[in-house]
């Protein structure tokens, strides 16, 4: 009895609760959605009464924090050009060009293909996520527009409700699950956003309102993904315009007004509770730059949530910009990366906030893909990139536009179809630059192979001498040289102090690259020379030679365009020969230029040869770590020369 008795209190209690809400169904009541004209919308800051432990599933880690993410992101990739389509024309007409007419009459087939080639064949399937998560990606950034699937005021209406279609909401989550089926670390945005999510003060208040109304439906769709989804507030957020100063940190009002956003962005998905109060959110800088402005007007949001370090600040650095981005000239090295990257790591710093890259890559600049003329360059960006952010504590996310070639501006490495890679080159120089960033590898020096079965893969050209003898120390990470010959016609390395009929080189040993391969790591060469006397003597003994051991110096010579050049004598030599019979070890720092292409050492001397003598090479990092030479086809060892 006393049971029943309870039931039917409850049951009165809550038809007494419903009466307010069924009061405000009244055709007299304005629509919740629709503010009063003279109205300042602002999102609800205080959400402590949503946020409650029992609220969040079982399969929610509440302890997942921006630190911890970034170090657990290996390697990002962005599904770009797809569901981040919008109309590049009259808003107004929506997306006429499609054939669908307005935004209402376009289907999501061709929403999500609208900028894809293949007249709609590229469509995101199941089988294309499982594809990249396969190939080492585990973490996914889904760009999308939403104002396109609105019933926005841009397109006419004079009171919109902003309300998102569901067919698109339900494919957006279709895709978003298929990655979470892998595990993946998935990034929701709003991206092509910025004539509707405007930073003047003129129609700020409209594009608050927007704003928060499309990230109240998104918080909510997306509630109960785990932990591993996270959601960005804006994409590259700017003022567009004359006297903008759109690409260079805006100017102040742009930016305080992005801080405004940014806020209410934190604001809106903490106070929907549940899983997301919890949730890693990521807010940009000033069109996500990393100039020096942008960083400087970039303020962190306060947090209601319940939990610490849930905040990341997104910056898209395309580096260097007109190589990489512009595809203009050639691959200068990893100065500006590291100048670009360390400017974000200073002021994230300086904020105690993580930073994460969510934008980067570099464009194929050829209009074909099989001979891809810079492909080479982006292999060594590749890893170069991804490692210095890795030194530095940010995960990167490679910009996928759909499209390979350069007429497309292509940022393209997989094939949207069959799901295969473009460049595959590219994806191992990105997991093998994050794991040498983490200092689980040796630091890799990239040049390329003929085919995957080829392991010769430093051997010169056919038009060049042959090397020495010469194979891999696998326990050190150098190079044996030896059974020098004598090449009287090589010009290359000769010795500068004689004339090309007395030099007699003793031999060369070179490792030559491919044009636009790179040696940007080396900083110096460990050379260690050996002498086998006995050897020597029975030459000398058989009438081989006359004066065996009698050696001139040593050269370490790096060949570039410009024909740079680095001399080091050996021990004892500055002045004059000498007979060298004991083993020495010496060491060189080396000046590397643009566009070197080989790497030699040259022993010079008086006898047309000299047999006995052998060489050890290391090349060495800036801290003097060994730097061991891979094979772009054999990255999971080093090649066996």
């Amino acid at each position: 009895m006393k049971k029943r008795i309870l039931s039917l209190i409850a049951l009165l209690a809550l038809i007494i609760g419903m009466i307010p809400a069924l009061s405000a169904c009244n055709g007299d009541t304005p629509h919740p959605d629709v503010p009063p004209d003279d109205a300042v919308v602002e999102p609800p800051t205080d959400t402590t009464e949503h946020v409650s432990p029992e609220e969040t599933p079982a399969d929610f880690d509440t302890t997942m924090t921006a630190s911890r993410m970034a170090d657990e992101i290996v390697a990002g990739w962005n599904l770009g050009n797809t569901f981040d389509a919008v109309s590049s024309g009259d808003d107004s007409q929506g997306f006429a060009w499609l054939g669908g007419g307005r935004y209402e009459h376009s289907s999501v087939l061709e929403l999500e293909t609208a900028w894809l080639p293949n007249d709609g064949a590229d469509v995101t399937t199941r089988e294309f996520i499982d594809a990249i998560y396969a190939a080492g990606f585990n973490a996914i950034r889904i760009p999308v527009s939403w104002h396109k699937v609105t019933d926005a005021s841009i397109f006419g209406n004079p009171n919109p409700t902003y309300n998102i279609r569901e067919d698109w909401m339900e494919r957006v989550l279709e895709v978003a699950g298929w990655a979470a089926d892998n595990n993946m670390f998935i990034i929701i945005n709003t991206h092509h956003e910025n004539r509707v999510f405007t930073l003047t003060d003129e129609t700020f208040d409209e594009s608050m309102h927007f704003f928060v109304r499309v990230w109240e439906q998104i918080a909510k769709s997306f509630m109960d993904f785990n932990e591993r989804l996270v959601f960005a507030g804006l994409n590259e957020p700017r003022g567009i315009g004359s006297g903008m100063n759109e690409w260079g940190g805006g100017i102040e009002e742009t930016r305080s007004n992005l801080n405004r956003l940014n806020q209410a962005f934190v604001d809106t998905v903490r106070a929907s509770g549940g899983n997301n109060a919890y949730r890693v959110l990521l807010v940009p800088t000033h069109a996500a730059g990393s100039n020096p402005q942008s960083l400087a007007g970039f303020e962190v949001p306060n947090d209601p949530g319940p939990a610490e370090d849930r905040i990341a600040m997104a910056v898209h650095t395309y580096s260097p910009f007109d190589w990489a981005h512009e595809g203009r000239g050639s691959y200068p090295g990893p100065e500006q990366i590291y100048e670009d990257i360390g400017r974000v790591l200073a002021r994230a710093e300086e904020l105690g906030v993580q930073a994460m890259l969510t934008e980067w890559g570099s464009i194929n600049t050829t209009t074909h893909i099989e001979m891809s003329e810079n492909h080479l360059e982006r292999i060594q960006h590749a890893y170069d990139y991804v490692r210095i952010a890795r030194e530095m504590g940010m995960p990167t996310f490679w910009w996928d536009n759909g499209q390979a070639v350069a007429d497309a501006h292509g940022f393209g490495i997989i094939n949207r179809q069959s799901a295969e890679f473009y460049f595959p080159r590219i994806v191992e120089a990105i997991l093998i630059g994050d794991a040498v960033g983490r200092g689980e590898r040796e630091p890799a020096l990239f040049t390329c192979c003929d085919t995957p079965d080829d392991c010769d893969c430093f051997a010169p050209p056919q038009a060049r001498p042959a090397p020495p003898h010469m194979s891999f120390d696998k326990e050190t990470g150098g190079w044996w040289v030896y059974d020098f010959t004598n090449h009287h016609d090589n010009r290359i390395g000769f010795d500068p102090y004689s004339t090309p009929e007395e030099n007699r080189s003793m031999g060369n040993w070179q490792l030559f690259l491919p044009e636009g391969a790179r040696f940007n790591d080396i900083a110096s060469v460990r050379i260690e020379v050996f002498f086998d006397q006995d050897v020597m003597d029975a030459a000398v003994q058989a009438g081989e030679v006359e004066e065996a051991g009698l050696l001139h110096a040593i050269y370490v010579i790096i060949q570039s365009n410009a024909s740079d050049w680095t001399q080091l004598q050996s021990p004892g030599t500055e002045d004059t020969s000498v007979y060298l019979t004991e083993n020495f070890v010496t060491e060189v720092e080396v000046d590397i230029v643009a566009r070197t292409t080989w790497l030699g050492i040259t022993i010079v001397t008086w006898n047309d040869f000299v047999p006995g003598v052998s060489a050890l090479v290391h090349l060495l990092d800036a801290d003097g770590e060994v730097i061991v030479l891979v094979c772009p086809d054999c990255l999971a060892s080093p090649c066996e020369c």
